[in-house]
């Protein structure tokens, strides 16, 4: 037997879970390959930091708790605590108990490394133990050069992935030690470990689906974390009731007056499953990346990529309120995650906050039944809620969106995955991606996909698994530009007297004498200037940093973004989406709503059946089936063009994308 080991010393909650899930299905499915037999997890933490602070040992122990939720704690997850003394040469291993409370003592590998050498710093020990990282730093092959100095060892002995050999045979000598002790009861041997980065989870998940199915992955995960999380099954069916009677409540009050509204024929939440929850994840900045990203000089950013911006919340919402009217579907847009907030460089409000209200779930992790509990609470509550409603969750890619993702829930989520001149190479954009059925391509290339949807989800779970599918068949992302810093446009904090004399303001509206201006020279006011450069580079007309701030501003306001749509999409470029995405937007969304009952079928929680591939019965729905629905969007992009051709020469600022829809 060979076992493969998966580093983890991060602490988003994605990675986390991804390396659960990936966990559980090595354990129920035993899904092999020639390089491993099984796949173990491997967690460093600071043994020292978690004795002697209150706040570190509360995160491990909260991060423990989820691994032990699933049975995984001391079976598939192996811990190693790191220690630092300048006694110590280099590194010393030894496997022995550590008490993480009174009432729980875990076999741990003790590892005591040269406090000047590893910093305090378990990520470094892990590097140099296993070599399983991403491009290592400068610094830490510096690192790796004195290691070998220090064990004699020649310089080129070592290996480009930062593996110093005896440091690995030591760990693989304890770990051996460990796992076998899980076998013991087998004639099965170990007959060696390897290591592998924490994106693995995802390959091995994506590994699964191509040998078993998504269907088999899903269902899989979607009993494995319903059997862990039943103890929060009763209170949260309590909360669920309720938020949705109130949310299903408000929305056919008022709207069920305005006939242009879908929803307005629906008259009581007996009606629930007609209605499709669209769960839009917010993801804010949190206060270390906020300090980033305005500071000056080196030091990381975070994750912009995940974070929302107020142009692509409201563009997406108006998008499908849109879509239900055009399609007469009953979409209820549900926010959830952070708030929402545009900030300044002195962490002002710009004015506009989505905040928690009792129709929405933003902050809901800090509500009752959820406050206070493990993460298991939240996954119980969003697993219901998916099998309960018709759910779609849409955002940008972030570890929020992975605890449903992983169970089969449709998701559209957006991220940059390609390089684009002047602004920086996208980070980690191809791991999520892999699950996605339909990696990339213009309409036509959806379109044909549609079509191998609908056949795929129209079979048994038989035929589902010899179908080929790679991916989640309703699991999608759509390329946008780097919206999460554009949030942050409207920086200060420097004041300059315009050479006009008066000019006004554009987050207060007021007349003033002087000019909101970026602060030169900033890592944003760089990264900002790479993004408007990007966007000006294919429209005739420039467009300023000031426009793009006037914009957000009148975005505060209620209806702005439909009533002046065709005015705005130079700027929806930049913070939203350009016209062959959101063409593609729509047609992933309209596609989930027809498609979804037969989809639930396969998870046995659908509560209505449908007999074809065709929308449910409706006054403008019912010639908009699924072919009828290609040949609309054929017709659009042929008007499309013959408008662009006509306005050749009239100065319009939209470019083509005409490259992109004939993919």
């Amino acid at each position: 037997m060979k076992v493969l080991m998966i580093n983890h010393h991060l602490f988003q909650e994605g990675d986390t879970y991804g390396l659960i899930y990936a966990l559980q299905l090595s354990k129920a499915l035993r899904v092999e390959s020639p390089d491993y037999s099984k796949v173990y997890g491997l967690l460093y933490f600071n043994g020292e930091e978690f004795q002697n602070d209150a706040g570190y040992r509360e995160k491990i122990l909260r991060r423990l708790g989820y691994f032990s939720s699933f049975d995984l704690l001391d079976d598939r997850l192996k811990l190693v605590a790191c220690f630092y003394s300048d006694d110590t040469p280099t590194l010393r291993l030894e496997t022995r108990p550590f008490a993480f409370s009174a009432r729980l003592e875990v076999r741990c590998i003790h590892v005591t490394a040269n406090k000047t050498l590893f910093k305090n710093n378990p990520r470094l020990i892990a590097l140099a133990l296993t070599g399983a990282e991403n491009d290592p730093h400068k610094a830490v092959k510096t690192l790796t050069r004195t290691l070998l100095e220090r064990e004699g060892i020649p310089p080129e002995a070592s290996t480009s992935r930062l593996t110093a050999g005896p440091f690995s045979q030591r760990l693989n000598e304890e770990l051996l030690h460990l796992v076998q002790g899980d076998e013991e009861n087998t004639e099965e041997r170990i007959e060696g470990v390897s290591y592998a980065y924490i994106s693995k989870s995802t390959d091995y998940i994506v590994d699964c689906i191509r040998k078993r199915s998504f269907l088999a992955v899903a269902s899989t995960l979607r009993q494995l974390v319903e059997r862990s999380t039943q103890e929060y099954e009763g209170a949260n069916k309590a909360f669920l009731d309720e938020f949705m009677g109130g949310l299903v409540g408000k929305y056919v009050t008022d709207k069920r007056q305005k006939p242009h509204y879908a929803w307005q024929k629906f008259t009581s939440t007996e009606d629930k499953n007609q209605f499709l929850i669209i769960l839009f994840w917010i993801r804010g900045a949190k206060q270390d990346e906020k300090e980033a990203i305005f500071m000056e000089g080196e030091g990381s950013v975070g994750k912009p990529q995940h974070h929302t911006n107020l142009t692509l919340y409201k563009y997406i919402r108006n998008i499908t309120q849109l879509l239900g009217q055009e399609l007469d579907t009953p979409f209820l847009f549900v926010p959830i995650g952070d708030e929402l907030k545009e900030l300044t460089g002195e962490g002002e409000t710009f004015g506009y906050t989505k905040s928690g209200k009792a129709h929405n779930l933003i902050n809901f992790f800090r509500r009752e039944p959820f406050a206070g509990r493990p993460m298991g609470s939240q996954m119980n509550f969003l697993l219901q809620l998916s099998k309960e409603y018709q759910v779609i969750q849409v955002g940008m890619r972030s570890g929020s969106m992975e605890r449903l993702m992983y169970l089969g829930v449709p998701t559209i989520y957006f991220d940059r995955t390609g390089a684009v001149t002047g602004l920086a190479p996208p980070v980690g954009a191809e791991r999520i991606k892999q699950l996605c059925g339909f990696k990339s391509g213009g309409i036509n290339k959806l379109m044909e996909y549609f079509d191998f949807c609908a056949q795929t989800l129209g079979k048994n779970a038989e035929a589902i698994e010899s179908s080929g599918s790679s991916g989640f068949p309703l699991f999608f992302q759509v390329e946008n530009k780097d919206t999460g810093f554009l949030r942050y446009s409207d920086i200060g904090p420097t004041w300059v007297a315009p050479p006009g004399g008066w000019t006004r303001d554009p987050r207060t509206g007021k007349w003033e004498q002087e000019s909101w201006v970026r602060v030169p020279g900033t890592r944003l006011d760089n990264t900002i200037r790479g993004l408007l450069g990007v966007l000006n580079k294919g429209l005739k007309t420039d467009i300023t940093l000031h426009e793009f701030n006037r914009f957000k501003a009148k975005l505060t306001q209620k209806n702005y973004l439909r009533q002046n749509l065709d005015a705005s999409k130079k700027f929806l470029m930049l913070g939203g989406l350009n016209e062959a995405e959101e063409t593609k937007f729509s047609a992933m969304l309209w596609f989930m709503s027809v498609v979804y009952p037969r989809y639930r079928d396969l998870f046995g929680e659908a509560r209505t059946t449908q007999a074809t591939l065709t929308l449910r019965d409706g006054s403008s729905r019912q010639a908009k089936t699924f072919s009828a629905f290609k040949q609309s969007q054929e017709e659009a992009r042929t008007q499309k063009t013959m408008s662009r051709a006509a306005k050749k020469g009239s100065g319009s600022p939209l470019p083509s994308n005409s490259n992109d829809e004939n993919q």
